[in-house]
């Protein structure tokens, strides 16, 4: 995810094409925030800076490996934080009470 301004752009397919039709058309930085929706030439500039140098050496093929790679990595951090949310509850409910029983 990039943010530009209050405009945040995500790395995927769709921003991998237009960047490579932008780089291989010369088109206008104001042509390029059309397209991406960004209030002008400026921010167009600024995504350019911001943006991973991977994205634009990187085949479609490879693009796709590493978003899938991501989401993969994801989506294994999620379930490794749920588990250990889980573990934290259970963990909880199964300790001896401390409280003094008269």
């Amino acid at each position: 995810m990039i943010k530009i301004g209050e405009t945040e752009i995500q790395v995927n397919e769709e921003l991998y094409r237009i960047i490579h039709e932008h780089y291989k058309s010369g088109e206008t930085l104001d042509a390029l925030a059309d397209k991406l929706g960004l209030s002008g030439w400026e921010e167009a500039f600024k995504l350019i800076q911001a943006l991973p140098q991977w994205v634009l050496w990187f085949t479609p093929t490879q693009l796709e490996e590493h978003l899938k790679g991501a989401e993969t990595k994801h989506k294994t951090q999620r379930r490794g934080r749920r588990k250990k949310v889980e573990e934290q509850k259970q963990e909880e409910t199964s300790a001896p009470s401390t409280e003094n029983k008269e």
